[in-house]
Protein backbone atom coordinates (compact mmCIF):
# COMPACT_ATOMS: atom_id res chain seq x y z
CA UNK A 1 0.00 0.00 0.00
CA UNK A 2 1.46 3.64 -0.90
CA UNK A 3 0.38 6.67 0.15
CA UNK A 4 0.94 10.17 -1.34
CA UNK A 5 -1.14 13.72 -0.03
CA UNK A 6 -0.87 16.21 -1.73
CA UNK A 7 -2.19 19.60 -0.62
CA UNK A 8 -3.54 22.15 -3.23
CA UNK A 9 -3.87 25.46 -1.11
CA UNK A 10 -3.49 27.50 -3.82
CA UNK A 11 -5.63 29.93 -5.17
CA UNK A 12 -9.63 30.01 -3.50
CA UNK A 13 -12.17 27.80 -2.13
CA UNK A 14 -14.67 28.06 -5.57
CA UNK A 15 -17.91 27.55 -3.48
CA UNK A 16 -16.99 27.03 -0.17
CA UNK A 17 -15.46 30.12 0.45
CA UNK A 18 -18.29 32.38 -1.21
CA UNK A 19 -21.45 30.45 -0.01
CA UNK A 20 -21.42 32.05 3.43
CA UNK A 21 -23.64 33.40 5.70
CA UNK A 22 -22.94 37.54 6.25
CA UNK A 23 -25.53 39.25 8.90
CA UNK A 24 -25.36 42.62 6.91
CA UNK A 25 -27.89 45.35 8.49
CA UNK A 26 -30.91 44.50 5.94
CA UNK A 27 -31.03 48.54 5.53
CA UNK A 28 -27.51 48.57 4.04
CA UNK A 29 -28.38 45.15 1.55
CA UNK A 30 -31.56 47.40 0.63
CA UNK A 31 -29.55 50.88 -0.21
CA UNK A 32 -26.76 48.59 -2.35
CA UNK A 33 -29.88 46.86 -4.28
CA UNK A 34 -31.62 50.23 -4.91
CA UNK A 35 -28.33 52.01 -6.10
CA UNK A 36 -27.40 49.23 -7.87
CA UNK A 37 -30.78 48.85 -9.65
CA UNK A 38 -30.72 52.45 -10.39
CA UNK A 39 -27.48 52.98 -11.91
CA UNK A 40 -28.14 49.36 -14.07
CA UNK A 41 -25.03 47.79 -12.86
CA UNK A 42 -26.97 44.83 -11.70
CA UNK A 43 -29.87 44.12 -14.06
CA UNK A 44 -33.05 43.70 -12.57
CA UNK A 45 -36.09 42.02 -13.73
CA UNK A 46 -39.40 43.84 -12.68
CA UNK A 47 -42.58 42.43 -12.73
CA UNK A 48 -46.43 43.07 -11.00
CA UNK A 49 -47.15 41.15 -7.68
CA UNK A 50 -50.40 41.37 -6.12
CA UNK A 51 -50.92 41.65 -2.62
CA UNK A 52 -53.36 39.43 -0.44
CA UNK A 53 -53.65 39.36 3.11
CA UNK A 54 -55.34 38.50 6.07
CA UNK A 55 -58.10 41.15 5.07
CA UNK A 56 -58.34 40.82 1.42
CA UNK A 57 -58.31 38.84 -1.39
CA UNK A 58 -57.52 39.27 -5.37
CA UNK A 59 -59.99 38.11 -8.47
CA UNK A 60 -57.87 37.52 -11.87
CA UNK A 61 -60.05 37.01 -14.88
CA UNK A 62 -59.68 33.47 -16.68
CA UNK A 63 -58.97 33.71 -20.40
CA UNK A 64 -60.76 31.70 -22.37
CA UNK A 65 -59.58 28.32 -23.41
CA UNK A 66 -57.44 28.18 -20.65
CA UNK A 67 -58.02 25.02 -18.15
CA UNK A 68 -54.70 25.34 -16.15
CA UNK A 69 -53.05 28.18 -13.96
CA UNK A 70 -50.22 29.34 -12.54
CA UNK A 71 -49.62 30.85 -9.46
CA UNK A 72 -46.49 32.52 -7.95
CA UNK A 73 -46.84 33.75 -4.25
CA UNK A 74 -43.93 35.17 -2.10
CA UNK A 75 -44.22 35.45 1.74
CA UNK A 76 -42.90 38.77 2.69
CA UNK A 77 -41.00 39.06 5.88
CA UNK A 78 -39.73 42.24 7.86
CA UNK A 79 -36.01 42.95 6.31
CA UNK A 80 -34.83 42.37 10.15
CA UNK A 81 -35.43 38.65 10.35
CA UNK A 82 -34.35 37.84 6.57
CA UNK A 83 -30.78 37.05 7.25
CA UNK A 84 -31.97 34.76 10.24
CA UNK A 85 -30.31 31.08 9.31
CA UNK A 86 -32.31 28.51 8.64
CA UNK A 87 -35.72 30.49 8.26
CA UNK A 88 -38.54 28.84 7.27
CA UNK A 89 -42.07 30.11 7.37
CA UNK A 90 -45.57 28.52 6.35
CA UNK A 91 -48.55 30.30 4.70
CA UNK A 92 -51.56 28.89 3.50
CA UNK A 93 -53.59 30.19 0.49
CA UNK A 94 -57.19 29.64 -0.45
CA UNK A 95 -57.91 28.83 -4.49
CA UNK A 96 -61.39 29.55 -5.14
CA UNK A 97 -62.59 29.20 -8.89
CA UNK A 98 -66.15 31.30 -9.51
CA UNK A 99 -68.15 31.50 -12.46
CA UNK A 100 -69.78 34.81 -14.17
CA UNK A 101 -71.89 35.62 -10.89
CA UNK A 102 -69.45 34.60 -8.69
CA UNK A 103 -71.15 31.43 -7.27
CA UNK A 104 -67.99 29.21 -5.95
CA UNK A 105 -67.62 26.42 -8.21
CA UNK A 106 -64.91 24.71 -6.35
CA UNK A 107 -62.22 25.86 -3.43
CA UNK A 108 -59.13 24.36 -2.25
CA UNK A 109 -56.13 25.24 0.09
CA UNK A 110 -52.37 25.06 -0.42
CA UNK A 111 -50.00 25.24 2.35
CA UNK A 112 -46.54 26.50 1.03
CA UNK A 113 -43.35 27.06 3.04
CA UNK A 114 -40.37 28.81 1.94
CA UNK A 115 -37.10 30.41 3.52
CA UNK A 116 -34.94 33.22 2.31
CA UNK A 117 -33.26 33.20 -1.05
CA UNK A 118 -29.89 35.46 -1.08
CA UNK A 119 -26.86 36.01 -3.17
CA UNK A 120 -23.21 36.86 -2.67
CA UNK A 121 -21.27 39.59 -4.88
CA UNK A 122 -17.56 38.16 -4.75
CA UNK A 123 -16.28 41.35 -5.21
CA UNK A 124 -17.54 43.80 -3.02
CA UNK A 125 -18.95 41.09 -0.74
CA UNK A 126 -22.07 42.61 -0.10
CA UNK A 127 -25.34 40.37 0.49
CA UNK A 128 -28.29 40.57 -2.20
CA UNK A 129 -31.47 39.48 -1.56
CA UNK A 130 -32.30 37.50 -4.86
CA UNK A 131 -36.11 39.46 -4.92
CA UNK A 132 -36.60 42.98 -3.41
CA UNK A 133 -39.23 45.14 -3.54
CA UNK A 134 -37.83 49.55 -3.30
CA UNK A 135 -39.04 51.66 -0.33
CA UNK A 136 -40.42 48.98 1.66
CA UNK A 137 -39.89 47.27 4.95
CA UNK A 138 -40.21 44.04 4.02
CA UNK A 139 -37.93 41.37 1.96
CA UNK A 140 -39.76 38.55 0.11
CA UNK A 141 -39.26 35.12 0.83
CA UNK A 142 -38.61 32.92 -2.26
CA UNK A 143 -40.95 31.66 -4.45
CA UNK A 144 -43.44 28.91 -4.62
CA UNK A 145 -45.04 27.81 -7.53
CA UNK A 146 -48.93 26.52 -7.50
CA UNK A 147 -50.58 24.92 -10.47
CA UNK A 148 -54.48 25.18 -10.88
CA UNK A 149 -56.10 22.16 -12.91
CA UNK A 150 -59.98 22.60 -13.60
CA UNK A 151 -60.08 20.40 -16.76
CA UNK A 152 -63.99 19.71 -16.94
CA UNK A 153 -64.85 23.23 -15.69
CA UNK A 154 -63.36 25.59 -18.55
CA UNK A 155 -67.10 26.39 -20.10
CA UNK A 156 -68.17 28.32 -16.34
CA UNK A 157 -64.68 29.20 -14.60
CA UNK A 158 -64.80 32.37 -14.87
CA UNK A 159 -62.44 34.12 -12.25
CA UNK A 160 -59.99 32.72 -9.73
CA UNK A 161 -59.99 34.56 -6.02
CA UNK A 162 -56.86 33.92 -4.40
CA UNK A 163 -56.73 34.62 -0.36
CA UNK A 164 -54.54 34.43 2.44
CA UNK A 165 -56.08 31.75 4.35
CA UNK A 166 -53.42 31.64 7.58
CA UNK A 167 -49.65 32.50 8.22
CA UNK A 168 -46.57 32.01 10.59
CA UNK A 169 -47.07 35.35 12.20
CA UNK A 170 -43.85 36.14 10.97
CA UNK A 171 -45.14 36.47 7.49
CA UNK A 172 -46.99 39.99 6.81
CA UNK A 173 -48.47 39.34 4.12
CA UNK A 174 -48.07 37.50 0.79
CA UNK A 175 -47.16 38.53 -3.34
CA UNK A 176 -49.13 36.65 -5.80
CA UNK A 177 -48.80 36.54 -9.29
CA UNK A 178 -50.57 34.62 -11.63
CA UNK A 179 -49.81 33.46 -15.04
CA UNK A 180 -51.88 31.33 -18.83
CA UNK A 181 -50.99 29.26 -21.35
CA UNK A 182 -49.90 32.34 -24.11
CA UNK A 183 -51.14 30.10 -26.90
CA UNK A 184 -49.95 32.16 -29.61
CA UNK A 185 -51.70 31.41 -33.60
CA UNK A 186 -49.08 29.14 -35.39
CA UNK A 187 -48.25 31.58 -37.71
CA UNK A 188 -47.15 33.68 -35.19
CA UNK A 189 -44.61 31.90 -33.79
CA UNK A 190 -41.45 32.40 -36.40
CA UNK A 191 -41.27 36.02 -36.00
CA UNK A 192 -42.15 35.82 -32.11
CA UNK A 193 -38.56 33.90 -31.86
CA UNK A 194 -37.15 36.75 -33.99
CA UNK A 195 -38.72 39.49 -32.22
CA UNK A 196 -37.58 38.09 -28.40
CA UNK A 197 -34.38 38.84 -26.83
CA UNK A 198 -30.99 37.28 -26.42
CA UNK A 199 -31.84 36.59 -22.70
CA UNK A 200 -35.46 35.76 -23.16
CA UNK A 201 -34.15 33.01 -25.60
CA UNK A 202 -31.63 31.76 -23.33
CA UNK A 203 -34.16 31.67 -20.27
CA UNK A 204 -36.96 29.38 -21.87
CA UNK A 205 -34.01 26.93 -23.49
CA UNK A 206 -32.15 26.38 -20.30
CA UNK A 207 -33.17 22.82 -20.09
CA UNK A 208 -31.77 21.90 -23.73
CA UNK A 209 -28.81 20.11 -23.63
CA UNK A 210 -28.13 21.13 -26.72
CA UNK A 211 -28.12 24.83 -26.05
CA UNK A 212 -29.95 27.52 -27.66
CA UNK A 213 -28.01 28.03 -30.85
CA UNK A 214 -28.25 24.18 -31.69
CA UNK A 215 -32.04 24.26 -31.62
CA UNK A 216 -34.16 23.24 -34.44
CA UNK A 217 -37.58 24.56 -35.82
CA UNK A 218 -39.40 22.01 -33.86
CA UNK A 219 -38.34 22.93 -30.57
CA UNK A 220 -38.37 26.65 -30.52
CA UNK A 221 -42.20 25.87 -31.57
CA UNK A 222 -43.08 23.90 -28.68
CA UNK A 223 -41.14 26.13 -26.76
CA UNK A 224 -43.04 29.15 -27.79
CA UNK A 225 -46.25 27.19 -27.54
CA UNK A 226 -45.47 26.51 -23.78
CA UNK A 227 -45.14 30.33 -22.53
CA UNK A 228 -46.63 31.59 -19.65
CA UNK A 229 -48.12 34.98 -20.19
CA UNK A 230 -48.91 37.05 -16.88
CA UNK A 231 -53.23 37.37 -15.79
CA UNK A 232 -54.41 40.56 -15.07
CA UNK A 233 -56.23 40.96 -11.66
CA UNK A 234 -60.06 42.34 -11.77
CA UNK A 235 -60.84 46.10 -10.46
CA UNK A 236 -59.36 48.97 -9.79
CA UNK A 237 -55.18 49.21 -8.42
CA UNK A 238 -55.86 50.57 -4.65
CA UNK A 239 -59.25 49.38 -4.12
CA UNK A 240 -60.01 46.23 -5.62
CA UNK A 241 -56.57 44.88 -5.71
CA UNK A 242 -53.04 46.19 -4.77
CA UNK A 243 -49.63 46.42 -6.79
CA UNK A 244 -46.57 45.64 -5.70
CA UNK A 245 -43.33 45.76 -7.57
CA UNK A 246 -41.18 42.93 -7.70
CA UNK A 247 -37.61 43.30 -8.49
CA UNK A 248 -35.54 39.85 -9.12
CA UNK A 249 -32.15 40.03 -9.72
CA UNK A 250 -30.68 38.33 -12.90
CA UNK A 251 -28.13 35.55 -11.36
CA UNK A 252 -24.49 36.38 -12.44
CA UNK A 253 -21.81 34.00 -12.91
CA UNK A 254 -19.50 35.45 -10.57
CA UNK A 255 -22.68 35.51 -8.02
CA UNK A 256 -23.64 32.58 -5.79
CA UNK A 257 -26.11 31.23 -3.39
CA UNK A 258 -25.71 33.09 0.21
CA UNK A 259 -27.54 30.18 2.20
CA UNK A 260 -25.39 27.76 3.81
CA UNK A 261 -26.45 25.46 1.23
CA UNK A 262 -23.82 22.21 0.96
CA UNK A 263 -21.83 21.36 -2.25
CA UNK A 264 -22.29 18.33 -3.52
CA UNK A 265 -20.27 15.52 -1.55
CA UNK A 266 -19.86 13.42 1.21
CA UNK A 267 -20.70 16.03 4.90
CA UNK A 268 -18.38 15.12 7.73
CA UNK A 269 -18.46 16.70 10.74
CA UNK A 270 -18.05 16.76 14.38
CA UNK A 271 -20.13 13.62 15.85
CA UNK A 272 -20.83 12.36 12.21
CA UNK A 273 -18.28 10.94 10.60
CA UNK A 274 -18.53 9.80 6.49
CA UNK A 275 -17.82 6.57 4.44
CA UNK A 276 -17.05 5.88 0.85
CA UNK A 277 -17.18 2.30 -0.39
CA UNK A 278 -14.13 0.87 -2.31
CA UNK A 279 -14.85 -1.03 -5.31
CA UNK A 280 -13.66 -5.17 -5.03
CA UNK A 281 -10.56 -4.23 -7.13
CA UNK A 282 -9.18 -1.31 -5.25
CA UNK A 283 -6.76 1.33 -6.88
CA UNK A 284 -5.45 4.71 -6.78
CA UNK A 285 -8.47 6.82 -4.96
CA UNK A 286 -8.07 10.84 -4.90
CA UNK A 287 -9.80 12.91 -2.38
CA UNK A 288 -10.18 16.44 -2.18
CA UNK A 289 -11.89 17.96 0.19
CA UNK A 290 -13.04 21.01 1.33
CA UNK A 291 -14.57 23.24 4.01
CA UNK A 292 -18.17 23.34 4.16
CA UNK A 293 -19.81 26.32 3.86
CA UNK A 294 -19.38 29.06 6.61
CA UNK A 295 -16.82 26.43 8.66
CA UNK A 296 -13.24 27.35 9.27
CA UNK A 297 -11.02 26.77 6.36
CA UNK A 298 -8.33 24.79 8.05
CA UNK A 299 -10.09 21.41 9.53
CA UNK A 300 -8.20 18.03 10.91
CA UNK A 301 -8.98 15.38 9.04
CA UNK A 302 -8.50 11.82 9.93
CA UNK A 303 -8.62 9.24 7.41
CA UNK A 304 -9.12 4.80 8.33
CA UNK A 305 -9.06 2.49 5.67
CA UNK A 306 -10.80 -0.76 6.49
CA UNK A 307 -10.34 -3.90 4.82
CA UNK A 308 -13.21 -6.82 4.15
CA UNK A 309 -12.93 -8.13 7.30
CA UNK A 310 -12.98 -5.46 9.50
CA UNK A 311 -9.42 -5.16 9.89
CA UNK A 312 -8.37 -1.88 10.20
CA UNK A 313 -5.47 -0.84 8.03
CA UNK A 314 -4.15 2.63 8.61
CA UNK A 315 -4.72 6.16 10.22
CA UNK A 316 -3.56 9.18 7.95
CA UNK A 317 -3.75 12.91 9.62
CA UNK A 318 -4.18 15.66 7.53
CA UNK A 319 -4.36 19.37 8.16
CA UNK A 320 -5.97 21.51 5.44
CA UNK A 321 -4.69 24.47 4.42
CA UNK A 322 -6.13 27.27 3.76
CA UNK A 323 -7.94 26.01 0.16
CA UNK A 324 -9.06 22.43 -0.83
CA UNK A 325 -7.02 19.29 -0.40
CA UNK A 326 -6.09 16.96 -2.52
CA UNK A 327 -5.53 13.54 -0.99
CA UNK A 328 -4.30 10.22 -3.01
CA UNK A 329 -3.84 6.94 -1.82
CA UNK A 330 -3.67 3.41 -3.05
CA UNK A 331 -5.98 0.75 -1.62
CA UNK A 332 -7.67 -2.50 -2.12
CA UNK A 333 -11.46 -2.86 -1.71
CA UNK A 334 -13.37 -2.12 1.74
CA UNK A 335 -14.38 1.38 2.97
CA UNK A 336 -12.81 4.59 3.62
CA UNK A 337 -13.53 5.96 6.98
CA UNK A 338 -13.49 9.83 7.69
CA UNK A 339 -13.73 12.64 10.79
CA UNK A 340 -12.85 16.38 10.80
CA UNK A 341 -12.58 18.42 13.29
CA UNK A 342 -14.68 21.26 10.86
CA UNK A 343 -17.22 20.30 8.35
CA UNK A 344 -15.97 19.57 5.43
CA UNK A 345 -17.56 17.78 1.96
CA UNK A 346 -15.30 15.30 0.13
CA UNK A 347 -15.71 14.13 -3.19
CA UNK A 348 -13.76 10.75 -4.46
CA UNK A 349 -12.43 9.61 -7.35
CA UNK A 350 -10.99 6.22 -8.95
CA UNK A 351 -8.01 7.03 -10.53
CA UNK A 352 -6.96 4.59 -13.40
CA UNK A 353 -6.22 4.70 -17.01
CA UNK A 354 -8.76 6.46 -18.67
CA UNK A 355 -10.96 9.41 -17.03
CA UNK A 356 -11.27 9.29 -13.34
CA UNK A 357 -14.06 7.19 -12.22
CA UNK A 358 -16.14 9.71 -9.10
CA UNK A 359 -17.34 7.06 -6.38
CA UNK A 360 -18.38 9.78 -4.40
CA UNK A 361 -21.68 8.03 -2.60
CA UNK A 362 -24.38 9.42 -3.56
CA UNK A 363 -26.93 10.83 -0.56
CA UNK A 364 -29.43 7.95 0.73
CA UNK A 365 -32.55 9.40 2.80
CA UNK A 366 -34.56 7.84 5.12
CA UNK A 367 -38.48 9.48 5.78
CA UNK A 368 -39.61 9.36 9.46
CA UNK A 369 -42.01 11.60 11.21
CA UNK A 370 -41.03 13.13 14.16
CA UNK A 371 -43.80 12.47 17.26
CA UNK A 372 -43.24 13.90 21.10
CA UNK A 373 -43.98 12.69 24.21
CA UNK A 374 -47.97 12.62 24.91
CA UNK A 375 -48.55 12.53 20.92
CA UNK A 376 -49.88 9.62 18.75
CA UNK A 377 -49.22 8.57 15.06
CA UNK A 378 -51.47 5.92 13.04
CA UNK A 379 -50.22 3.43 10.64
CA UNK A 380 -52.91 1.78 8.52
CA UNK A 381 -51.94 -1.51 7.39
CA UNK A 382 -51.64 -3.11 4.27
CA UNK A 383 -51.80 -6.82 3.98
CA UNK A 384 -51.63 -8.79 0.59
CA UNK A 385 -54.96 -10.40 -1.31
CA UNK A 386 -54.82 -13.75 1.73
CA UNK A 387 -54.74 -11.29 4.44
CA UNK A 388 -50.84 -11.85 5.48
CA UNK A 389 -48.07 -9.82 5.37
CA UNK A 390 -45.35 -8.26 7.65
CA UNK A 391 -45.22 -4.83 9.67
CA UNK A 392 -42.24 -3.19 10.16
CA UNK A 393 -41.29 -0.25 12.88
CA UNK A 394 -38.04 1.79 12.95
CA UNK A 395 -37.85 3.94 16.30
CA UNK A 396 -35.24 6.13 16.22
CA UNK A 397 -34.33 9.19 19.16
CA UNK A 398 -34.18 12.90 18.55
CA UNK A 399 -31.28 14.54 20.93
CA UNK A 400 -31.21 17.42 18.97
CA UNK A 401 -35.07 18.59 20.23
CA UNK A 402 -33.43 19.81 23.80
CA UNK A 403 -29.77 19.97 23.28
CA UNK A 404 -29.41 20.37 27.30
CA UNK A 405 -30.91 17.21 28.26
CA UNK A 406 -29.03 13.61 28.35
CA UNK A 407 -30.21 11.57 25.78
CA UNK A 408 -33.00 9.17 27.14
CA UNK A 409 -34.33 5.77 26.10
CA UNK A 410 -37.76 6.18 24.00
CA UNK A 411 -40.58 4.30 25.61
CA UNK A 412 -43.00 4.08 22.85
CA UNK A 413 -46.65 2.22 23.82
CA UNK A 414 -48.30 0.75 20.57
CA UNK A 415 -51.48 -0.19 20.17
CA UNK A 416 -53.59 -2.54 17.47
CA UNK A 417 -56.63 -1.38 16.15
CA UNK A 418 -59.07 -3.45 13.79
CA UNK A 419 -61.69 -1.45 11.06
CA UNK A 420 -64.35 -0.16 13.56
CA UNK A 421 -60.96 1.30 15.66
CA UNK A 422 -61.66 -1.48 18.42
CA UNK A 423 -58.46 -2.51 20.64
CA UNK A 424 -57.46 -5.82 19.67
CA UNK A 425 -54.06 -5.82 21.10
CA UNK A 426 -51.21 -3.78 23.06
CA UNK A 427 -47.48 -3.58 24.14
CA UNK A 428 -44.15 -1.51 25.00
CA UNK A 429 -41.14 -0.91 22.82
CA UNK A 430 -38.25 0.27 24.46
CA UNK A 431 -35.84 1.85 21.91
CA UNK A 432 -31.86 2.47 23.56
CA UNK A 433 -29.70 2.64 20.60
CA UNK A 434 -27.10 5.56 21.06
CA UNK A 435 -26.71 8.63 18.97
CA UNK A 436 -25.48 7.31 15.60
CA UNK A 437 -21.92 8.44 14.16
CA UNK A 438 -23.17 7.75 10.44
CA UNK A 439 -26.60 9.08 10.50
CA UNK A 440 -27.99 12.46 10.51
CA UNK A 441 -30.95 15.01 9.77
CA UNK A 442 -31.10 16.70 6.40
CA UNK A 443 -31.70 20.45 5.94
CA UNK A 444 -29.09 21.65 7.70
CA UNK A 445 -24.89 22.37 8.60
CA UNK A 446 -25.19 21.84 11.69
CA UNK A 447 -25.65 18.26 13.18
CA UNK A 448 -28.74 17.31 14.59
CA UNK A 449 -28.23 14.25 17.15
CA UNK A 450 -30.26 11.00 16.40
CA UNK A 451 -29.62 7.61 17.29
CA UNK A 452 -28.95 4.82 15.63
CA UNK A 453 -32.46 2.86 14.54
CA UNK A 454 -34.32 -0.21 16.85
CA UNK A 455 -36.23 -2.19 14.19
CA UNK A 456 -39.35 -3.89 15.35
CA UNK A 457 -41.19 -6.53 13.46
CA UNK A 458 -45.23 -7.48 13.58
CA UNK A 459 -47.09 -10.31 12.12
CA UNK A 460 -50.17 -9.08 12.99
CA UNK A 461 -53.74 -10.53 12.68
CA UNK A 462 -55.84 -10.55 9.47
CA UNK A 463 -58.29 -8.19 11.31
CA UNK A 464 -55.93 -5.49 12.35
CA UNK A 465 -56.75 -2.67 10.12
CA UNK A 466 -54.06 0.05 11.94
CA UNK A 467 -51.42 0.61 14.43
CA UNK A 468 -50.86 3.09 16.60
CA UNK A 469 -47.67 4.67 18.34
CA UNK A 470 -47.59 6.96 21.63
CA UNK A 471 -44.51 7.89 23.00
CA UNK A 472 -44.23 7.49 26.96
CA UNK A 473 -40.72 9.21 27.59
CA UNK A 474 -38.50 10.83 25.16
CA UNK A 475 -38.73 12.57 21.68
CA UNK A 476 -38.84 10.07 19.04
CA UNK A 477 -39.10 10.06 15.16
CA UNK A 478 -40.44 6.68 13.85
CA UNK A 479 -40.76 5.16 10.12
CA UNK A 480 -42.98 2.27 9.33
CA UNK A 481 -42.90 -0.16 6.71
CA UNK A 482 -45.25 -2.99 4.87
CA UNK A 483 -44.07 -6.16 3.00
CA UNK A 484 -47.40 -7.75 1.69
CA UNK A 485 -47.13 -11.02 0.43
CA UNK A 486 -48.00 -10.85 -3.01
CA UNK A 487 -46.83 -7.03 -3.58
CA UNK A 488 -42.92 -7.44 -5.07
CA UNK A 489 -41.16 -5.12 -6.42
CA UNK A 490 -40.14 -5.23 -10.39
CA UNK A 491 -37.91 -2.79 -10.72
CA UNK A 492 -34.51 -1.65 -8.88
CA UNK A 493 -32.28 0.98 -9.27
CA UNK A 494 -29.38 0.54 -10.10
CA UNK A 495 -29.85 -3.38 -9.19
CA UNK A 496 -31.40 -4.03 -12.54
CA UNK A 497 -29.24 -2.02 -14.88
CA UNK A 498 -26.17 -4.19 -13.99
CA UNK A 499 -25.71 -6.87 -16.41
CA UNK A 500 -25.21 -9.86 -13.61
CA UNK A 501 -28.17 -8.82 -11.85
CA UNK A 502 -30.96 -9.20 -14.84
CA UNK A 503 -31.61 -12.80 -14.68
CA UNK A 504 -32.46 -12.31 -10.88
CA UNK A 505 -35.95 -13.16 -10.11
CA UNK A 506 -38.33 -10.24 -8.83
CA UNK A 507 -38.15 -9.98 -5.09
CA UNK A 508 -40.17 -8.71 -1.98
CA UNK A 509 -38.94 -5.73 -0.41
CA UNK A 510 -40.59 -3.12 2.28
CA UNK A 511 -42.50 -0.60 0.97
CA UNK A 512 -42.55 2.96 2.87
CA UNK A 513 -46.22 4.16 5.29
CA UNK A 514 -47.52 7.44 5.74
CA UNK A 515 -49.37 8.32 8.97
CA UNK A 516 -52.63 7.45 8.72
CA UNK A 517 -55.73 10.01 9.70
CA UNK A 518 -53.04 13.17 9.70
CA UNK A 519 -53.73 16.21 7.74
CA UNK A 520 -51.33 16.89 4.75
CA UNK A 521 -50.05 20.30 6.56
CA UNK A 522 -49.27 18.26 9.91
CA UNK A 523 -47.17 15.21 8.11
CA UNK A 524 -45.29 18.01 6.34
CA UNK A 525 -44.80 19.72 9.73
CA UNK A 526 -43.44 16.40 11.69
CA UNK A 527 -41.50 14.61 8.52
CA UNK A 528 -37.78 14.34 9.09
CA UNK A 529 -35.06 12.98 6.56
CA UNK A 530 -32.75 11.64 7.67
CA UNK A 531 -29.06 11.29 5.66
CA UNK A 532 -27.67 7.56 6.19
CA UNK A 533 -24.79 5.97 4.41
CA UNK A 534 -23.01 2.60 4.32
CA UNK A 535 -21.69 1.25 7.95
CA UNK A 536 -17.72 0.12 7.90
CA UNK A 537 -18.22 -4.09 8.97
CA UNK A 538 -18.15 -4.49 13.03
CA UNK A 539 -15.37 -6.16 14.76
CA UNK A 540 -16.35 -8.28 17.20
CA UNK A 541 -13.07 -8.82 19.89
CA UNK A 542 -14.40 -11.99 21.09
CA UNK A 543 -14.59 -13.77 17.92
CA UNK A 544 -11.16 -12.09 16.44
CA UNK A 545 -9.96 -13.82 19.54
CA UNK A 546 -11.38 -17.06 19.09
CA UNK A 547 -13.27 -16.27 22.75
CA UNK A 548 -16.54 -18.59 21.73
CA UNK A 549 -18.52 -20.89 23.09
CA UNK A 550 -22.03 -22.51 22.09
CA UNK A 551 -25.41 -22.78 24.29
CA UNK A 552 -28.53 -24.48 22.60
CA UNK A 553 -31.84 -23.03 23.95
CA UNK A 554 -35.27 -23.27 22.94
CA UNK A 555 -38.16 -20.64 23.20
CA UNK A 556 -40.34 -20.62 26.53
CA UNK A 557 -44.32 -20.83 25.37
CA UNK A 558 -46.27 -23.26 23.68
CA UNK A 559 -45.05 -23.61 20.35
Amino acid sequence: MRLRSVLAGVGRVALAATAVYLVLPSRVSQLFVEDEVAAEVIRSRPSSGFVVSRTNSTDFAIPSGQSILKVVSNGNVPEGIFSTQDLQCEYTLRLELLDAGGTPLRSEQTVLRSGPLSYRDEVTGVVLPAQTYLGLPYLPLSSRTTIVNFVGLEASASRLRIALESSDERVKDVTVRVYARENPATYKLRYLWLRMSVDKRERLARASVHGLDFLTDKERENLLENRWAAVAPLGIDGREYFERKLYTLRERYEAVLSRSILPFGLFVAPGTLGTIPIPRAGGCVRLVLEPAPGAPSRPLVRVEWRQRGGVEAFVAELEAPDGPLTHWLDVDGGILELESSDPIVVRAYLEGDGDPIEITPEAKCAQAFHVAAGDSLEFAIVNGSDGSGAFRLDIRRLSGVDAAAEPSDVVMAYELLDAERNLIGSGRLVHSQPDSWYDRVTGTNRVVPVSDPSRHYFSLPRRCASLRVTPLAGNACVSAYTRPNDLERRLRIPEDYLLFERAQEDTRTWFPLRPHRLSESAARESEVFIRTQSRPPEVATDLAAAETFTEACAPAGAV
